[in-house]
């Protein structure tokens, strides 16, 4: 066995030693064989003290989950808190798979919903702060308008994978 698989056994061994969950052993399986699950680690075990994890998040989910961040804040306190929603909803998705907990098709189409519902959340919190800053955006004919976005290839095809 190599020094690093050793070091990261380790390491999940470590981490996890106390915590009471029903998928412990794929949690560390999840560790050790994810660098981006090592450097969250932190994120991650309390992930799981949360979250039983057993199954996968209606998309309204990670939508209502949203609402419940502070939109108030600097925008670099938004966009980090941002980031930690993603990876935490990333972390529990790369759990549900290792555990076998959901097809690859649904796991996929689950990383899509959660990109769409942080795309659409950050759309309204742009859109709020330039109308905080400017006024109501209009139209040439001075017509309250929204702002759109359009996805395309894997995240259009709810196709988004773990290298997405």
């Amino acid at each position: 066995m190599t020094s690093i698989l050793q070091a990261k056994i380790w390491f999940a061994e470590k981490n996890l030693k106390d915590l009471e969950h029903p998928l412990k052993d794929e949690a560390k399986k999840v560790l050790v064989t994810s660098d981006f699950a090592c450097k969250n680690s932190v994120l991650f075990k309390t992930l799981l003290q949360e979250d039983p994890c057993q199954k996968l998040l209606p998309r309204q989910a990670y939508f209502d989950a949203l609402k419940e961040l502070p939109t108030a804040s600097s925008q670099a306190a938004y966009m980090s808190q941002l980031r930690r929603f993603r990876n935490r909803h990333f972390l529990r998705l790369l759990l549900l798979d290792a555990a076998g907990k959901s097809s690859t098709e649904a796991i996929m189409s689950s990383w899509s919903d959660c990109a769409d519902a942080l795309i659409l959340h950050c759309l309204d919190y742009c859109y709020a702060s330039l109308k905080s800053s400017y006024g109501q955006p209009k139209s040439n004919q001075h017509e309250p308008i929204q702002f759109h976005t359009l996805a395309m290839g894997k995240l259009g095809g709810c196709e988004l994978n773990f290298s997405s």
